[in-house]
């Protein structure tokens, strides 16, 4: 049972927290196997001065409406090269060489 918690600015309407969670869901059934009905989900709202961050770590551009997901699965479901920071990159994957 994967448990995510969504945190975001305050402010965002209710269908957009939605489809937001509905999206993580989707994404956690389609690329590792979590049942459909397996669904855990803690969506935090924040006043803007309560989520920090940097707007520009790994080079990936971020701005006021950054959410930020945190997932808890059992050990050895995600390794560290799965993990992404933006733009929707592993942004620890080895980065593959380009072939000319």
């Amino acid at each position: 049972m994967p448990l995510v918690r969504i945190s975001l600015v305050k402010g965002k309407p209710e269908a957009y927290r939605r489809k937001v969670g509905d999206a993580i869901h989707r994404a956690l059934v389609e690329t590792i196997g979590v049942p459909p009905l397996d669904r855990f989900q803690l969506l935090t709202e924040h006043e803007p001065g309560d989520i920090v961050y940097d707007s520009n770590y790994l080079g990936i551009a971020r701005s006021s409406d950054l959410l930020i997901v945190q997932i808890t699965l059992s050990a050895g479901r995600v390794a560290k090269e799965n993990w992404s920071f933006g733009n929707g990159e592993a942004s620890y994957a080895p980065k593959e060489e380009a072939h000319v």
